[in-house]
């Protein structure tokens, strides 16, 4: 009795051991499901797509130069001068008007030369189109007179192959009855000799044998007829055949003269269209010398006739006078400029004319760690003759401090510029053997969007189809994204 109370002692000290352990495990369970599960989706960075301006360019290298000094301002003509504005002594601004000359004569020759070059221009171009016309008229002639010639030569050479079948056939039919009545006639002179024989015995009568020689005798008459008439026939087909061969001959002769004459049209055509053209080109040149020389004489003078003044400065001299003449023996006015620094660099041809005054670019100044804005002042007429590249100048839009003559700059030339466009970071585009693309952030998810891009420069790209101002684009974790994914917008700092 006593071991049996101990052992069911045992099992109940079990038991609460045992519930124990359960409402321990039952309590843990609960603490860990109760806490918070992790954030969903993949992790992205996105930015706000909005509107901007971007640009590329053309860098090249130059250097900061000293224009300061005096400036001599020359006029390439003798006019008379009508007005003068300043007095030696006076200070003056780049662009004042120092004095106004009569120039009528020499804008009415700019005139002229620019309406001579102009017609002489249209002249070309009229010329240029109606010879090309006469050209196309000319090489069609020739097309054509060659096909005409293939053509006839065909049908002349079926007509050649038709006739001398003719004659092949013409000749076959009469040898083949000259054939034919050769055997009649060998069967008829036996039947005359074996009739004869059998006369001579008598077991022939005259009367058979004169029957048996009328028959020789028809049959040789027939022979005679019908190879007549078919040796007409043959001769007739070979008379036919060598009319069709020199009628071949003939005309043929006559086309290959046509086509030839179609040919000298064309070489004559083109030889006048040279000539013409040659002469409207050297008339064209001697125009635009005229006008480039105009141009110069025009030099420091506006539309108006007015001398203006190439830089600030005080006036030191001046040599025009109200009612007098100026000429380009001496300068109108010396001005006393004061110092300015500019920016010098060399550009090749292809740069050039992608180049106008006052074009801003961007200068750098490594010796000063600083980028600062130029505007494009002069671009050379004319190329160096031994690097064959043109010189342009810039100045900086403010005085920069610490800036000296010789520095090095880098100057990179805004070749192309798109404004109110679509901007975003290059690096945020994705390339596929389908395009280009990028992912957008809509209620949650991720979305797939082809894109069209434009200009690139410094790190961005201009997108001209594909994305609207406002977009959420995703700018990092883009490459472990496809369409249709949760994400999670964190920072950069998370």
């Amino acid at each position: 009795m006593k071991h049996h109370r101990i052992c069911s002692a045992a099992l109940a000290a079990a038991m609460v051991l045992s519930l124990a352990a359960c409402q321990s495990g039952g309590s843990e369970s609960g603490s860990a499901s109760s806490e918070p599960e992790a954030e969903a989706g993949v992790a992205v960075q996105i930015q706000e797509v909005a509107v901007d301006t971007i640009s590329t360019g053309s860098s090249v290298s130059g250097q900061v130069v000293d224009d300061s000094g005096q400036e001599s301002v020359f006029v390439s003509a003798n006019a008379r001068c009508t007005g003068v504005y300043v007095e030696v002594g006076d200070e003056v601004e780049a662009g004042t008007v120092l004095c106004t000359l009569d120039m009528s004569d020499t804008k009415s020759a700019l005139n002229n030369a620019t309406t001579s070059y102009k017609d002489t221009k249209q002249s070309y171009k009229d010329q240029e189109a109606l010879f090309d016309a006469q050209i196309g008229l000319a090489e069609k002639s020739i097309s054509d007179a060659e096909q005409s010639y293939k053509d006839q030569e065909a049908l002349f050479n079926s007509q050649i192959a038709l006739a001398e079948k003719a004659v092949s056939d013409a000749q076959k039919s009469y040898e083949e009855q000259a054939a034919f009545f050769d055997a009649q006639l060998a069967l008829a002179e036996k039947n005359v000799s074996d009739l004869e024989a059998l006369m001579e015995i008598g077991a022939a009568a005259q009367i058979e044998i004169d029957q048996a020689r009328l028959n020789l005798q028809s049959v040789q008459t027939t022979r005679s007829t019908t190879l007549t008439q078919l040796e007409t026939g043959v001769q007739s087909a070979k008379a036919n055949l060598q009319s069709i061969q020199t009628t071949k001959s003939t005309t043929m002769a006559q086309l290959e003269t046509g086509v030839q004459n179609a040919k000298t049209s064309l070489q004559s055509v083109q030889v006048s269209k040279s000539a013409t053209l040659s002469q409207l080109e050297s008339g064209m040149r001697t125009a635009e010398s005229n006008i480039d020389q105009l141009k110069t004489v025009m030099e420091n003078v506006d539309s108006k006739g007015n001398v203006v003044a190439p830089a600030a400065g005080k006036i030191l001299s001046l040599n025009a006078a109200e009612n007098s003449y100026v000429g380009p023996t001496a300068p109108v006015a010396v001005i006393d400029s004061a110092p300015r620094l500019e920016i010098s660099v060399m550009v090749s041809e292809s740069l050039v004319p992608r180049l106008s005054l006052q074009d801003e670019a961007d200068v750098t100044i490594s010796a000063l760690d600083l980028t600062v804005t130029g505007l494009i002042q002069e671009i050379d007429e004319k190329a160096n003759p031994q690097t064959k590249l043109y010189t342009v100048t810039l100045w900086t839009q403010e005085e920069v401090e610490g800036l000296r003559a010789g520095m090095f700059a880098d100057v990179t030339f805004r070749t192309d510029v798109s404004t109110d466009t679509i901007v975003i970071p290059t690096e945020a585009i994705l390339t596929t053997s389908e395009g280009q693309n990028v992912f957008v952030v809509e209620d949650g998810k991720a979305r797939y969007v082809p894109v069209v891009t434009g200009l690139t420069g410094n790190g961005v790209t201009e997108i001209t189809e594909g994305l609207s101002a406002g977009d959420q684009l995703v700018v990092v974790g883009q490459s472990y994204l496809t369409d249709g994914d949760p994400v999670r917008i964190v920072s950069g700092e998370d």
